[in-house]
């Protein structure tokens, strides 16, 4: 084989569960796979490794690692034909290292899984929620894992989305989100109570996954809100406050006076959201510009729809 294609979506996160680890795991969260931004490239079989078409993610570093991981003596050219937005919340540091990993697998043959490409190449150290939407697609519940574990956290609950539901996504103009080193040494920082995770952990179990499974939009939306202030409230001595700054208040109380049936903040953001059926998503997205034009905010604005499949690997 000397061309492969992967394809790959961005991911949503909507928030992490336990940051104190009072009953031995942290964290542990959930998000949804998104149709938009996407990821492709084509991988050939080349003598040394070489990008073409971006210079925004560190394809080549990822390369490089995984052909001296497992003992590769040739090179791949990658050309990136579509690139999903650098790290905004949106997981793309995951989706990129996961993409380059399947697509060189196949190309070269190397019997390798999604979970073992994460942990080799340091991604899932938080939450292994981009992870396992990578290789699954749709909803995603994670356990979270325990104390200096190495191992990536199990996946609990995964369900198809409704295909009529999706977000409104809007990526104002501001620095990336953290991720990595300074993601871990951030969270060190990070207050929170017992009974914040118990109130999330109540909120997913007994409200969030029954409206998933009934497609109860109202009680789903309602459910992500209530769960991304509580993750908020944590993240609030890091960012100054429950979300990331002034712009991302504005859209929220926009969103909410347009009646969108659930708001947050993927992950460290910038990127925000809100939950809307196809209809209503598509109408916003004119009319979210023109508001942000007004307030003199400059972001990129779409409707996404769900994607309830994992990466796709042609060749």
């Amino acid at each position: 084989m000397s061309e492969v294609i992967v394809e790959a979506g961005s991911r949503i996160h909507l928030g992490l569960i336990d940051f104190e680890g009072s009953l031995g795991r942290f964290y542990g969260g959930l998000g949804v796979y998104l149709e938009k931004p996407s990821l492709k490239i084509l991988l050939s079989k080349n003598d040394d490794v070489s990008v073409a078409g971006s210079g925004r993610h560190s394809f080549k570093g990822v390369a490089t690692k995984f052909l001296s991981q497992h003992k590769i003596a040739g090179g791949v050219e990658i050309t990136v034909l579509e690139d999903s937005s650098a790290h905004f919340g949106l997981g793309s540091g995951t989706q990129t290292a996961l993409t380059v990993c399947e697509g060189l697998s196949r190309l070269y043959d190397v019997k390798t899984t999604v979970e073992e490409n994460a942990v080799h190449h340091g991604r899932g150290r938080i939450s292994a929620v981009g992870t396992h939407l990578f290789k699954h697609g749709g909803f995603v519940l994670e356990a979270g894992h325990k104390k200096e574990s190495e191992t990536l956290s199990p996946l609990l609950a995964r369900y198809d989305f409704p295909e009529n539901w999706g977000f409104l996504i809007i990526i104002p103009e501001e620095s990336e989100g953290l991720s990595g080193t300074v993601e871990s040494e951030a969270l060190k920082k990070t207050k929170g109570k017992k009974t914040n995770a118990q109130e999330i952990s109540h909120t997913i179990l007994m409200e969030m996954l029954p409206a998933l499974v009934e497609e109860d939009l109202e009680s789903f939306g309602r459910a992500i809100s209530q769960v991304d202030k509580i993750t908020g409230k944590y993240f609030s001595i890091i960012q100054g406050g429950e979300y990331r700054g002034r712009k991302t208040l504005k859209i929220k109380e926009y969103l909410k006076k347009e009646g969108v049936n659930g708001f947050g903040q993927s992950s460290w953001g910038p990127a925000v959201y809100g939950l809307t059926t196809f209809d209503e998503g598509q109408s916003l997205v004119e009319k979210t510009k023109n508001f942000l034009s007004k307030e003199n905010i400059n972001a990129d604005v779409f409707y996404s729809k769900p994607r309830n499949r994992g990466a796709i690997v042609c060749g």
